[in-house]
Parts: C-alpha cells; sequence; structure tokens
C-alpha cells in the first residue's frame, strides 16, 4: 500500500521521517506543506506541496494512495470534505497528531481499511489507536 504522508511542522516533518523508517512495508511518499526556513531543502523532509491542500488531497485521491495527515484533524477534515464522494471507493485517510500519541481514522474506516492501518500504525509508531 503507498502511503501519503503531509505535515505542517517541523516536529510533523521529524514524525513523517519516523513513520517512514518504521513502516517500511509501505511505499511512504512524504510531503510538507511548510517552507524551509533555508536555502538548502533536505531531501528527507519530503516535497513542498505548493497548491492548495484541497488539490493535493485530490490529487492522492485519484492515486487511491493512502493519506495520513500528521497534525491537527480540522485540517485534514477540511482538507478532505470538498474531496470525497463514496465509502466504498475514498482511500483510507488518518491524523496522527504532532507529538505522535495518536493515530485517527477520519474516512474509510471499516470498508477502506483506515480503522486496521490505525491499529497497526499505533502499533509501529508506539502510538494509541482512537477508532
Amino acid at each position: 500500500m503507498k502511503f501519503s504522508v503531509i505535515s505542517f511542522t517541523e516536529k510533523g516533518e521529524e514524525l513523517s521521517r519516523r513513520f517512514a523508517e518504521t513502516c517500511q512495508e509501505f511505499s511512504v511518499e512524504q510531503y510538507r506543506k511548510r517552507k524551509q526556513n533555508t536555502e538548502t531543502v533536505c531531501s528527507a523532509a519530503g516535497n513542498y506541496v505548493k497548491e492548495p491542500l484541497a488539490d493535493w488531497v485530490r490529487m492522492q485521491f485519484a492515486k487511491k494512495n493512502a493519506v495520513l495527515f500528521i497534525g491537527a484533524c480540522q485540517i485534514a477534515v477540511r482538507a478532505i470534505a470538498p474531496v470525497i464522494q463514496d465509502k466504498l471507493t475514498d482511500p483510507p485517510v488518518l491524523v496522527m497528531d504532532e507529538q505522535g500519541t495518536y493515530v485517527i481514522p477520519i474516512l474509510s474506516g471499516h470498508i477502506g481499511g483506515a480503522n486496521a492501518l490505525a491499529h497497526k500504525l499505533a502499533e509501529r509508531m508506539r502510538a494509541v489507536p482512537v477508532i
């Protein structure tokens, strides 16, 4: 399964890198929605998302990638709202807080597998799944 992970802060970027290292059974693409302070951008920080977040989500949904937001749940809800189509076809979407304490499936829980992914990610990242 492919995961597209997006973070919004430096702490979120660190957690995104840890996720990619810890969950190597997934193909992980890292993205960030925060500009770096310096000219040199660490490639491990992921690709900078220039477009509006809803457009980025639309692209991930078209690829059928599972999406992990590292940050506030409200950001994820607002970003996916314009893109949601059907629980039978939408990919799993999860949110992890920046401390790495909780993993919350917010879309395609049962049918799309987000609930099962939340349990798996929580186990690997030593977090608590909130189902």
